[in-house]
């Protein structure tokens, strides 16, 4: 199907007949391992099912993010603005960006939110704190399971090189809790664009969503690719920059989008797991093999592309800056 983009006016095609891999997390290990760096250098995306994260704090999670979004305006409005932590509603960070969606960013080091914001977005404030703690915490695991696995994938001394950088006490990691509100209620933009289009700086990025269709994943110029509703188990996993750098480009880091296309609301949680600020960010050893394939990119600290990244409009691309 071919669309015109309502914002760029733009030609795009959409593909429906690609469906992203679902990887058994609790398959024969080396069999996951080779499922993931196979989707990872595919796709940059996977869904991942028998993962260990407990139910009820998957659910307990999404029912804080539903009682925090079906709250009034003027309430949620107390719990920000987002600079960059706390609340935010249509403006997507500080350079002009802006989508239909509504969002809560936290920090993922404890004590995970402020006294003052955690006051406003919950009234009961302990449980709302604990939910977030429990949830946190649950899918940091999985992601250093997930890291562990494609470094076995990978080969050589690389198993826990990637976990390490978010098991690091000053980890720079994220966590966002979206809410797209359902199309027949916007009538201030003619833009369906909820979340436009970017790559995810941080190492690798885990989403829940609910069971309505919105995001989009482009694996090629001006084509976009729907990622079917999760099955109600499912983690959507996909590569960041910093991942794509370290792998030298083996792993991709791919343009993605969240849309506004249902007349239900989409809530999502996404967990950006994020090495330390001074953490030097470079090619896995073993990775470049001069002078075959020399290390694509500089080696730099993740506090320096942090920098770089929210410097620049969302769907910049900002691994050019760091090419060799």
């Amino acid at each position: 199907m071919v669309v015109a983009s309502p914002t760029t006016m733009k030609i795009e095609k959409i593909r429906d007949d690609i469906e992203l891999p679902i990887i058994d997390l609790h398959s024969n290990r080396s069999e996951a391992s080779k499922l993931i760096v196979k989707a990872s250098e595919e796709y940059g995306f996977f869904k991942v099912v028998n993962h260990g994260v407990p139910h009820q704090i998957i659910t307990r999670m999404e029912e804080e993010a539903h009682g925090f979004f079906s709250r009034p305006g003027s309430e949620k409005q107390r719990a920000g603005p987002a600079n960059p932590y706390g609340y935010g509603c249509k403006n997507i960070g500080l350079n002009g960006d802006i989508g239909e969606v509504e969002y809560l960013l936290f920090q993922t080091q404890p004590p995970f939110i402020s006294l003052k914001s955690s006051n406003y977005v919950s009234n009961d404030p302990n449980k709302f704190r604990c939910a977030v703690s429990g949830y946190v915490e649950a899918v940091r695991e999985l992601a250093c399971e997930i890291l562990d696995l494609m470094g076995e994938g990978l080969g050589g001394p690389h198993t826990s090189i990637l976990s390490g950088l978010i098991k690091d006490v000053d980890s720079d990691s994220l966590f966002r809790l979206n809410h797209y509100p359902p199309s027949d209620v916007i009538n201030t933009s003619p833009s369906n664009i909820g979340f436009g289009e970017h790559t995810d700086p941080q190492i690798l990025t885990l989403l829940r969503s609910n069971a309505v269709q919105g995001l989009q994943i482009s694996l090629e110029d001006g084509v976009w690719v729907p990622v079917n509703p999760l099955p109600e188990s499912a983690f959507c996993v996909n590569v960041g920059d910093v991942l794509q750098v370290m792998t030298n480009g083996r792993f991709l880091s791919v343009r993605h989008r969240a849309v506004v296309n249902s007349y239900k609301s989409r809530t999502s949680m996404a967990y950006f797991a994020a090495p330390p600020l001074h953490a030097t960010i470079s090619c896995l050893p073993g990775l470049a093999a001069p002078p075959q394939k020399p290390p694509m990119y500089r080696s730099f600290t993740w506090g320096e592309y942090k920098k770089a990244a929210y410097s620049r409009r969302l769907g910049d691309n900002r691994l050019n800056l760091f090419k060799t």
